[in-house]
């Protein structure tokens, strides 16, 4: 059974668009307008199978200097270098990690049975409030997902789309028929349930790293959720996702050493940069190629995700004494609007990894690690 979007409602969504953009006055809001058209437009690329006009990044062709400037994309983000400290002491915790080399298990499912396996996760592992939350925007939306099998040109395997303008929530899945089908529709459907599209209020300040952590509490429930019925699978995506943390992490720890290995005049001292990962007892990249492969993200976006694992972790332990407690500690940092310190807000909300030297993690580490 195909599940697809209604090209002509989203056809309709950009004419929508670019009537408001010519009557618009405010070149800012015109500008955001732009952007959000750009995103329909991604969303016909992806039906279409055609390229999208976004962007590529080639750092293979760029100098360190570049490369870094990319990873510190923009200017506030410097200002919060702290996070990166914080984040990068949890890297003996998780340095000894490996994950195994094998080859995902295939899984046989059709898009209507993984459709009815997420809305049995969503009715058994979330609130009766939530649950009919879900229900309600599928009702009134009922063309809001697109299901497709996909080789992951793209590197990822959902995306929600959010219209901030119109109000609207799209979500993509891209089957792979491993452990992510069944894991990435409930991370992108708690994306569409917790974002409440006050995105412009939280662009430019802390609060911008907390937009992931409902998508990664999903992801730990979701394993939960898997783990009596399939847990071969569980373990993969548990696996996995831990393996994801730690190469965030060595993301970080490249960035924030080459910067340290550098000095005024910008020229690169391989052996203090060298020192610098001997210390962390990381692994040295053996070229320069290899430094640009750990620095090709922007920083944001790696401390975004590694800051919403070890909450939503934090999190999940809530759930498991009391999920009502816990969803409503979620909604609690989601829509924080009052305040721009991301560690304020966490804490204010029961997430202690930052104070606990990551009590969580070790734990979640040696679970895995024995099964």
């Amino acid at each position: 059974m195909k599940i697809n979007w209604d090209i002509s409602e989203i056809r309709n969504n950009i004419a929508e668009l670019k009537h408001l953009q010519s009557i618009e006055t405010s070149l800012e809001k015109q500008e955001a307008i732009a952007w959000q058209i750009q995103k329909y437009q991604d969303m016909l690329c992806t039906i279409y199978r055609k390229q999208s006009n976004a962007p590529i990044l080639d750092t293979e062709k760029m100098n360190l200097d570049e490369v870094a400037d990319i990873f510190f994309e923009n200017t506030f983000l410097k200002k919060d270098y702290f996070l990166i400290d914080l984040l990068v002491y949890s890297w003996p915790i998780i340095q000894p990690f490996h994950e195994d080399e094998s080859e995902l298990t295939t899984i046989i499912c059709n898009n209507q049975q993984l459709i009815q396996k997420t809305e049995s996760f969503l009715k058994k592992y979330t609130t009766p409030n939530i649950y009919q939350q879900y229900l309600t925007f599928k009702q009134q939306n009922p063309h809001y997902l697109q299901i497709k099998k996909d080789n992951w040109d793209l590197g990822y395997s959902g995306l929600t789309y959010i219209d901030y303008i119109l109000k609207k929530k799209y979500v993509l899945l891209l089957r792979s028929n491993t452990f992510y089908d069944l894991v990435t529709l409930p991370h992108e459907l708690f994306h569409v349930l917790f974002d409440d599209f006050n995105h412009y209020l939280t662009l430019h300040n802390q609060i911008y790293y907390s937009h992931e952590v409902e998508g990664s509490f999903a992801n730990f429930l979701a394993i939960d959720f898997y783990e009596q019925t399939l847990p071969e699978i569980s373990l993969e995506a548990a696996k996995t996702f831990l393996s994801n943390y730690k190469d965030n992490i060595y993301s970080l720890i490249i960035g924030s050493s080459y910067l340290q290995a550098i000095n005024f005049k910008k020229q690169f001292r391989l052996n203090k940069f060298n020192k610098i990962l001997n210390f962390w007892n990381a692994p040295i990249p053996t070229s320069i190629a290899e430094i640009k492969n750990y620095m090709s993200s922007n920083c944001g976006k790696i401390i975004n995700y590694a800051l919403s694992y070890l909450a939503s972790l934090d999190l999940f332990e809530i759930y498991k004494k009391d999920p009502e407690f816990a969803f409503y500690l979620l909604g609690n940092i989601r829509y924080s609007l009052k305040e721009d310190n991301i560690l304020k807000i966490l804490r204010r909300n029961h997430i202690t990894f930052m104070d606990d030297n990551f009590t969580n993690l070790k734990a979640y580490v040696k679970k895995i690690e024995r099964q």
